[in-house]
């Protein structure tokens, strides 16, 4: 088996939303109303494809054997008051290949990135009920602020929480 991280392309948009629409299906199962997990599809990710063309965010896909398995999306922070700051926009790995330490990879990927553009620096946004992701997150070395964000993704309302990385 190969595995090999590579920078994502505005062609790769189709391969990132797919992975995103099934890593959504799995990962929020009971977080999420199950109607709008059942309507996901590659294509709502669409918009990915301009923010890859104009550099507002980058990405790195893994692949194993060639094959799109995990992403990770990134960049600059998109809030003024985190203006010195990078920013995790998503992190997923297909379903039926986690825990294989792609996560990982993924995340030192773009943490390694950022750090090089330098925003040493960067945060992301965990949805609160998520256990897996902040359990992974802190393991990772990032630490939650208290700082909430709060949504509604098909009529529920959801709370995002801020989780900061520093050198």
């Amino acid at each position: 088996m190969k595995v090999t991280v590579c920078a994502a392309t505005p062609g790769d948009v189709p391969a990132i939303g797919e992975i995103l629409a099934e890593s959504w299906k799995t990962a929020y199962v009971g977080m999420v109303p199950q109607a709008f997990l059942d309507t996901l599809d590659a294509g709502r990710w669409n918009h990915l494809r301009g923010d890859l063309e104009t550099g507002t965010m980058r990405a790195f896909l893994l692949l194993e054997d060639g094959v799109p398995v995990g992403t990770v999306g990134y960049g600059k922070s998109r809030e003024a008051s985190f203006a010195d700051w990078g920013e995790i926009v998503f992190l997923y790995v297909r379903p039926g290949f986690c825990r294989r330490g792609y996560g990982k990879t993924l995340l030192h990927a773009a943490v390694d990135a950022l750090r090089q553009a330098g925003l040493p620096r960067c945060y992301l946004w965990a949805l609160r009920e998520n256990r897996n992701a902040r359990e992974f997150y802190t393991s990772m070395g990032f630490t939650e602020t208290g700082d909430v964000t709060h949504a509604e993704i098909g009529g529920m309302p959801l709370t995002d929480l801020r989780y900061v990385f520093s050198e």
